[in-house]
């Protein structure tokens, strides 16, 4: 993918969201001009670009704030306004780097209910990158990051009836499994390992269908 390649990719497949809402927004121009900016790259004409800009909005719940500049925003609202900035050019990634990591829990959990809505109505997939474990109750997958490597995955009971709630659902039941790579390798806990005893090395072997783990040590 060349350069020219990859700056349409990045235009019109991927949106992005990052932490630092400050990052996201130019403080000198309003909401509805922020998430048009995006689209002046585009051949998108300036009537179409308003019109947009303004349904994004609404979709964030923020249409009565449209010409307020990020200063006149709470912390939530300019986040609101920094994921309609991303999905300004209908991208079908949207990509959120620790999006609620400078928000509450309340306002924390309504950013993850908008992502549901936009993922519901827009048909956009959404990757949330979070050190936050207990998004697994509010969200349909999770999948943990292990010394650089998918280790573990955290389904819900329930998966597919909304991927994501913003709500805390803590009575449906997770489900946890652990990955297996290209390589047949895993990546067991290690309360799990300590537990059994094992450390440099393990035997393995198959009986009843299934594959037992013991320590090797002598």
């Amino acid at each position: 993918m060349g350069g020219r390649e990859v700056e349409d990719y990045r235009r019109h497949e991927v949106g992005f969201v990052w932490q630092q809402t400050s990052r996201n927004l130019f403080p000198y121009l309003s909401a509805v001009e922020n998430v048009a900016l995006p689209m002046m790259l585009t051949n998108i004409s300036p009537k179409e670009r308003q019109e947009r800009s303004v349904d994004l909005l609404n979709l964030m719940g923020l249409g009565h704030r449209l010409d307020h500049t990020p200063e006149r925003l709470s912390g939530g609202e300019q986040q609101r306004v920094a994921i309609a900035v991303a999905l300004a050019n209908h991208p079908p990634l949207l990509l959120a780097d620790e999006p609620t990591g400078e928000l509450d829990d309340a306002t924390a959990s309504e950013i993850l209910d908008l992502f549901g809505s936009v993922n519901t109505e827009l048909g956009t997939t959404i990757v949330v990158v979070t050190h936050d474990r207990d998004i697994a109750y509010k969200v349909g997958r999770v999948v943990l990051i292990r010394d650089g490597k998918t280790s573990t995955e955290i389904r819900r009971a329930h998966t597919y009836e909304r991927q994501i709630t913003g709500q805390v659902d803590v009575d449906t039941p997770l489900e946890e499994y652990t990955l297996v790579d290209g390589a047949g390798r895993v990546q067991l806990p290690r309360e799990y390992l300590d537990e059994v005893k094992i450390r440099d090395r393990a035997r393995v072997t198959v009986e009843d269908g299934k594959v037992t783990i013991v320590s090797g040590e002598e």
